[in-house]
């Protein structure tokens, strides 16, 4: 008789994860040869001159919260404390996975304050992903990250080259206002993931029952 696969394995199999570690390997490897290609954006400015680099890491983000998504994501929204941690556990070892990979890869084709810059930009656009996926489905974990790239170039910069201080892709490595804004980030982000529908649900009857309960109170029921 065949032996059960361990939890693990088939949480990685109905997830995908070793498709997406190679994506995740082909958009190094892209930027590795094309990161410092400039890209045209407008901007609130006029048109400017992005790298492609500095927009890489919301592909990486978008990449790890896709990984939440599953084969069998219906019964994966069930009340399983299993699940959760598995969930959770992936989260914390992509994240991580991921920091180092891009981190490294910053470092080494630039200088270690273009590696914590682009930490930052994934850290931020990871938790904004994890909103996304929680909210549209992990499927379109992409969308909530991805929109934002607009509005970073475009309001992001004012004149003669300054950078404000929303947009953590071009703010500098040490700037404490993008860290709070990418903590900030961080922060909410698990808060939005325990936000489970069997959770909205179980809160929805909470508030229905104690409503009924008043009722009845006032009633003399």
């Amino acid at each position: 008789m065949r032996e059960a696969d361990p939890p693990v394995r088939l949480f990685l199999r109905a997830h995908g994860i070793p498709s997406m570690v190679v994506a995740f390997l082909v958009v190094l490897t892209l930027n590795a040869f094309f990161g410092a290609a400039l890209l045209a954006i407008p901007s609130a400015e006029g048109v400017r001159q992005v790298p492609f680099r500095r927009e890489v890491p919301v592909i990486h983000a978008s990449l790890v919260a896709g990984g939440l998504h599953s084969l069998m994501h219906t019964f994966e929204e069930s009340p399983s404390s299993t699940l959760r941690r598995m969930q959770l556990r992936y989260l914390a070892t992509a994240t991580a996975f991921a920091l180092l990979l891009v981190g490294v890869c910053e470092v080494v084709l630039r200088d270690a304050g273009a590696g914590l810059q682009a930490s930052r930009s994934l850290l931020a656009w990871l938790a904004l992903a994890v909103v996304s996926g929680r909210v549209l489905g992990w499927r379109l974990a992409w969308v909530l990250p991805v929109s934002t790239i607009f509005p970073l170039v475009y309001y992001g910069h004012g004149g003669a080259g300054h950078v404000y201080w929303w947009d953590w892709t071009s703010r500098p490595a040490a700037d404490p206002w993008s860290w709070a804004l990418t903590l900030v980030l961080v922060i909410a982000a698990p808060a939005v993931l325990r936000v489970t529908p069997w959770r909205i649900h179980s809160a929805r009857r909470a508030v229905s029952r104690a409503f009924t309960r008043i009722g009845r109170a006032r009633t003399g029921g």
